[in-house]
């Protein structure tokens, strides 16, 4: 009887994580996120995305008149250097 010798070579596929950076306007937008996905060769990959929020801004100016025509309050909608919502509230009174 002869004995016989069987070698088995097991390889580990890679799996994958990978992080993603992001920004956003939208406060219900902002956080981190994880998804399970299933790279190339079957085995898990996880990818984890951070959204970050970015500032808005609010901005009230107040000035007077001698014109009653001309008093109230002025609301005008802009985008600030991250392109997000800026407000500028002007009161006018006489």
């Amino acid at each position: 009887m002869d004995d016989s010798i069987v070698t088995t070579t097991i390889s580990l596929l890679p799996s994958d994580m990978v992080s993603i950076a992001s920004t956003t306007c939208d406060p219900l937008a902002a956080g981190v996120f994880t998804y399970s996905l299933i790279n190339q060769y079957g085995c898990d990959s996880i990818v984890t995305e951070t959204i970050t929020l970015l500032p808005s801004d609010e901005t009230f100016l107040t000035g007077t008149t001698c014109l009653s025509s001309e008093a109230g309050t002025f609301i005008t909608s802009h985008f600030n250097q991250y392109g997000c919502d800026s407000i500028v509230t002007l009161t006018i009174s006489r």
